[in-house]
């Protein structure tokens, strides 16, 4: 009897350290996200890119002496300078400012695409998914393999 007393202590101590270590090795699932995106050059590269660009098109406006439709006759394509750091075009523009703010418009654009096409398909794929009518739910799939075929 005293034999499987002193294994009992050792079995519960053990089968405690046991869910100690399982538990400090469990993770969520965005700790696994951010663990496997630390571990991704490239996807880390991405994201600084797409940081800074953004950083540019929303900061960028601020602190840009030239506003994008300001001309100057007098510094007609202009090569890159202290005046103009990519230089002016034709009408003497800078082409710095046109790009930070062309920048906007395109990430606007790109966002409020994503938006509506989320919106419009996540629409359509519950009206097909939840319809008892066969004839919605196969004119939609058709309809998006034309879409896709192209």
């Amino acid at each position: 009897m005293s034999n499987q007393d002193s294994t009992k202590p050792d079995l519960v101590q053990d089968r405690r350290e046991q869910f100690e270590s399982e538990t400090e090795e469990y993770r969520t699932e965005f700790q696994t996200l951010l663990h496997h995106f630390r571990h991704d050059l490239l996807g880390v590269v991405a994201l600084v890119l797409l940081g800074l660009v953004l950083l540019v098109t929303i900061v960028g406006p601020i602190l840009l002496s030239r506003g994008p439709i300001e001309q100057n006759y007098a510094l007609i394509r202009a090569p890159p300078g202290s005046e103009f750091l990519l230089g002016a075009d034709q009408l003497g523009r800078s082409v710095l400012s046109r790009i930070v703010v062309g920048g906007r418009y395109s990430i606007a654009i790109g966002v409020l695409s994503v938006l509506f096409a989320g919106t419009l398909g996540t629409v359509i794929g519950g009206v097909a998914g939840y319809t008892d009518r066969e004839w919605l739910d196969e004119t939609f799939m058709r309809s998006m393999d034309v879409i896709m075929s192209f």
